[in-house]
Formats: structure tokens, C-alpha cells, sequence
């Protein structure tokens, strides 16, 4: 027999979820991300598939290492009970100082305790002039 649903999301939960996870990308807390986790959770986009928190926890250490000065905006798209969708910009540059928009969407889905159980990211890096960053890393996006 299957164990009921603990875990639902509400307008509420779901936002703070996704605003919890924007201020844990901006701020690099890679922890902060990892704890929202599943001990077995997947990750799927890009060229990357990954299973498990250190796997996920070496996948944003990395990354992060690699966009620098970056700001990323993500907004609740929606929400059904365990699942959100989310659309993101992020602005970063590289090592040479070129600048980049990435644009794309997310969709995690959580297990009944709450935790990220799988998510997948559609994702493009747009090249840009600095001139054209749009998203001011010193605001707190609504």
C-alpha cells in the first residue's frame, strides 16, 4: 500500500521555495541548495545527469566557479502539489570577461518530505555586451 502525501505545496510555499533557491544561487551557497535535496535526487539539462547530492554539490561548484560576478532572477511560472515550474535569466561573465544572458526553465518535483527529488533545466547562453546587462545585482527581485 502506498504511503500517503505529506508534502503539498500552496501559492505560498511554492514561492518561497523558488525565491529560496534564487537568493542560494545569487548568494553561491551551494549548501543551501544541496540540503533542499534528496539523498537519491536527479538532475537532468544540459549535458549533465546526475544522481545524488555530491554529485549535485561538485556540478554547482563547478559551474559556479565557472560564471562569475552572475545575478540570476528566477520566477514562479507554476505549481501543482509536489511540482514546480520556474523560468530564470541569469547574467554572468567568464574568465575572459565576456558577458552572458542565460534564459531558460527549470521543473523539480518533490518527494513527500518536501525535497527536490528531480529536476530538469532547458537553459541558452545568449552572448552579450556589458552595456546590455539587464538584472542589477544589488536589488532583491520580486
Amino acid at each position: 500500500m502506498a504511503s500517503p502525501r505529506n508534502f503539498r505545496l500552496t501559492t505560498a510555499s511554492a514561492r518561497e521555495l523558488v525565491r529560496a533557491m534564487e537568493r542560494a544561487c545569487n548568494r553561491r551557497d551551494v549548501e543551501s541548495v544541496v540540503s533542499r535535496c534528496s539523498e537519491c535526487s536527479r538532475w537532468r539539462g544540459r549535458h549533465a545527469s546526475l544522481c545524488g547530492r555530491e554529485a549535485i554539490r561538485a556540478y554547482l561548484q563547478r559551474g559556479w566557479a565557472r560564471q562569475l560576478d552572475a545575478t540570476t532572477v528566477k520566477q514562479l511560472w507554476a505549481w501543482t502539489e509536489q511540482r514546480i515550474a520556474v523560468r530564470f535569466d541569469a547574467e554572468w561573465r567568464n574568465g575572459d570577461g565576456d558577458w552572458f544572458r542565460t534564459r531558460g526553465a527549470e521543473l523539480w518535483e518533490f518527494n513527500d518530505e518536501g525535497l527536490l527529488s528531480q529536476r530538469y533545466l532547458s537553459a541558452s547562453d545568449i552572448p552579450i555586451d556589458a552595456s546590455e546587462r539587464r538584472l542589477d545585482p544589488q536589488l532583491e527581485q520580486d
